[in-house]
């Protein structure tokens, strides 16, 4: 996503497909993963995934 930091909470979720109070679903954390690769792993996923958490989290209060 571009400029993730512009958007809404709203948008933010909607795009990566994410509950703002589940987060993601097992079967989203297993395509992910095999896309991605682990978290462990510091990758445009990992950075992305950050983003999006500050963004709900902020934008949520």
């Amino acid at each position: 996503m571009e400029n993730a930091h512009v958007k809404t909470a709203e948008e933010v979720e909607a795009y990566f497909g994410v509950h703002p109070t589940k987060g993601l679903t097992l079967d989203q954390v297993a395509r992910l993963q095999d896309k991605y690769g682990p978290n462990g792993e510091r990758t445009k996923l990992f950075r992305v995934c950050v983003c999006v958490c500050v963004c709900v989290c902020v934008c949520s209060y």
